[in-house]
Order: C-alpha cells, then structure tokens, then sequence
C-alpha cells in the first residue's frame, strides 16, 4: 500500500507521545502520514538533516520488528527530513518510530557521560 501525503498532523498521536515521552521533544515540528495499515507511516520533521536521518535510520533498522526504514531530504534548500517506517510484527509505526528516538537519546547520553567525563 501507498503512503498518501501528510495532509494535517496527528493529534491523537501527538498527544499520546507528548503524556508518554521522558525527554522534552519540540513535536511541532513532527508531521505523521499514515495508510490505512498503522504499521505504516511516513514521518515529516521540520528543520533536521542528513545527521539526525542517518542515526535515527541505523537505530531503527536495528530493531528486529522493523521491516522497512528509510530516510530521504526531498531538496536540500528545504529544512525538512521524511522517514518511513514499516512495521512487522504488530505493532505501530508510532510505537516503532518512538522506540528508535528513545534508543538514539540512550546512546547520546552515553556517548555525552563518556566523554563528558575527561
């Protein structure tokens, strides 16, 4: 099945992630497209690159339950990053998509405890 563009931002699931979260995330920035199947969905951030896309890839892409992850820049001028997710064993894309930033904020708070520390 086809992603349909982001026509509006998910508010139930804006909410939901903003009562659930640890960390503080600006998630205005965060636009959600989904299909018809909640294991799919397509997210749109707002003033990101080719940094954060590429680590939020590789972090997802090493969860088992992802069958699909990717990232593109649609033109280098426009300050926007989408990344699709595909999920395999059940559960949301949201879910998926949250379990990779929380797993990418561990690993920068290790890296920042290592090497803050000298």
């Amino acid at each position: 099945a086809s992603l349909r563009r982001p026509t509006h931002t998910w508010e139930r699931e804006r909410e939901r992630m903003i009562e659930e979260q640890d960390t503080q995330v600006k998630l205005e920035k965060l636009t959600i497209a989904t299909d018809e199947d909640p294991a799919v969905a397509r997210f749109t951030l707002t003033d990101d690159d080719d940094t954060l896309g590429n680590s939020w890839r590789y972090m997802l892409r090493k969860d088992h339950d992802v069958d699909f992850c990717g990232y593109c820049i649609p033109h280098h001028l426009d300050k926007k990053m989408e990344i699709g997710v595909q999920e395999r064993d059940g559960d949301t894309a949201g879910a998926v998509f949250r379990r990779g930033l929380l797993s990418l904020a561990g690993v920068c708070d290790h890296v920042r405890d290592e090497f803050g520390a000298e």
